[in-house]
């Protein structure tokens, strides 16, 4: 019962971590003019694919004008 109950308060405390990143969001009066993201990854084939096509990787990297709050435009190179 209280490995359970533990279990639940670890769960509930890691959910709440991504709800308390969202209080410092940008309000109208300090929002950025532009936005910019970089990404990457790595794809590794399983069987039966993996037995014709190799270990293969991506990156990404976007920039573009912010519109408002919610709004963007993104152009990416891949």
């Amino acid at each position: 019962m209280r490995k359970n109950l533990f279990v639940v308060g670890l769960v509930a405390v890691l959910f709440a971590i991504p709800a308390h990143a969202d209080d410092d969001q940008a309000t109208e009066s300090h929002l950025s003019a532009v936005n910019i993201h970089i990404g990457g990854g790595i794809g590794v084939p399983m069987d039966p694919t993996g037995n014709f096509a190799g270990v293969g990787g991506t990156f990404q990297a976007g920039a573009g004008p912010n519109l408002g709050n919610h709004h963007s435009i993104v152009g990416e190179f891949m």
